[in-house]
């Protein structure tokens, strides 16, 4: 099995450079953090620019939604 180089970024990594990323470092795609729970339910701030981002630049990419439900009614 092949494998490919990703990337997970989110609002932590500020302004991301995915151009650069896929140009100079070879990544191959992108998994953006869209929102999360872990302190009550929020978009992450950066989601849509990281995600036009990727357009522009071509770079392939996916999206999640952190969570951290302890039980069923969480």
């Amino acid at each position: 099995m092949s494998q490919k180089f990703g990337i997970d970024v989110s609002h932590w990594q500020g302004s991301f450079d995915f151009a650069g990323a896929k140009s100079k470092e070879g990544v191959e795609f992108a998994v953006l953090k869209a929102g999360g729970a872990d302190a009550g339910l929020y978009k992450d701030s950066q989601f849509e620019a990281n995600y036009k981002k990727c357009e522009k630049c071509g770079l392939p990419k996916g999206a999640y939604f952190y969570g951290n439900a302890r039980s069923v009614a969480d």
